[in-house]
């Protein structure tokens, strides 16, 4: 163990450097610190938006974009092509920022009870992303419906 005072590389069981005196800290052990940066680097959280989510959520506020320019090229319905266009981007919050959709859900069970200390289950992520699928599928369904009655008013 090498002294943090002086640098004199003591034997790894000292409690005090050989050098200086200084009481030494203890060291993790190698399976320590692969265990702790295992803990760190754990994406398994429910509030922690997955490489694939994040992906969908580039992907959703790309369609945003595509909509609006397709809706103008094309002049299609503006009510419906500004349905479609919040659906995208509700449906890329929903992938990409899975923490905002949660204190968004805490805010609303806080009117009917305590939810200071509740956090996500299983269940809550799986939701959360057959909701963002299902967004996925309503706006290219609005979007088609808008481009289908273009010009019409």
């Amino acid at each position: 163990m090498i002294c943090d005072s002086c640098g004199y590389k003591n034997d790894k069981n000292a409690k005090s450097c050989i050098g200086c005196g200084t009481v030494l800290k203890l060291k993790m052990s190698d399976e320590e610190l692969s265990c702790m940066l295992n803990r760190m680097s754990d994406r398994s959280d429910t509030l922690t938006a997955s490489r694939l989510d994040k992906i969908i959520g580039l992907v959703f506020f790309s369609l945003s974009l595509i909509i609006l320019l397709v809706c103008i090229i094309f002049s299609a319905q503006p009510l419906i092509s500004v349905i479609a266009i919040l659906l995208a981007i509700v449906g890329g919050i929903v992938a990409r920022y899975p923490k905002v959709i949660w204190e968004i859900n805490k805010l609303r069970i806080s009117v009917y009870a305590n939810a200071d200390d509740i956090t996500p289950t299983d269940f809550w992520s799986l939701s959360r992303k057959i909701s963002y699928w299902i967004l996925f599928v309503f706006t290219i369904a609005v979007t088609v419906i808008s481009l289908l009655f273009e010009g019409t008013y």
